[in-house]
């Protein structure tokens, strides 16, 4: 569970955690913050399901607790704000449990992590590398249709007529049946 509120002045606020088996680890960590600007002690405690006291910390901005709970039940957390005008904001974070453990198979290598990241970014360059290339052949193949095609129109002064030459004609029915070709064979 993990949680923020807001724990207005001379006010306690009360959780409760369910401890299933006797023997997990009650573990978690409580961090307070005054909206006032001043001091953020509040007082934490933990009661067991007899009443007794499990963990307690007086007077505190923050607090991290990890013990194993003698009894299965309920166990109560009581967080207080002594400060009779000023608001705290507290986020309690509680688990139960923890017997995962950190592994070394959890741990990567440094070494590890920076080849995989060199062989990405040698992967990246060189399709990047291979896509400039083609656009800069498609761009040279454009420019030099387009100097052809200027070539052959040809524009009468007066009349703002546009002239097409049997060889523009063949030249755009060529073009089309390459494109369509193309196209075809990259479906």
């Amino acid at each position: 569970m993990m949680m923020t509120f807001t724990l207005k002045g001379s006010t306690a606020q009360e959780f409760t955690q369910d401890v299933e088996v006797a023997g997990q680890l009650l573990r978690g960590v409580l961090l307070s913050n005054s909206l006032a600007g001043d001091s953020a002690d509040v007082d934490f405690e933990i009661l067991d399901p007899e009443g007794n006291i499990f963990f307690e910390k007086r007077d505190a901005a923050e607090a991290m607790f990890y013990e194993k709970t003698k009894l299965a039940g309920e166990y109560r957390l009581l967080v207080t704000n002594k400060h009779w005008s000023d608001s705290q904001e507290v986020t309690l974070g509680v688990m139960v449990g923890g017997s995962k453990t950190l592994k070394t198979e959890h741990i990567t290598d440094v070494q590890e992590q920076i080849d995989v990241l060199d062989t990405i970014l040698r992967d990246t360059q060189a399709e990047s590398t291979y896509l400039w290339i083609r656009q800069k052949n498609h761009l040279g193949v454009v420019q030099s249709m387009h100097s052809v095609i200027l070539r052959e129109f040809k524009w009468y002064q007066g009349e703002q007529d546009l002239f097409f030459s049997q060889r523009v004609l063949w030249f755009f029915l060529f073009d089309f049946v390459a494109l369509t070709v193309a196209a075809w064979f990259q479906v």
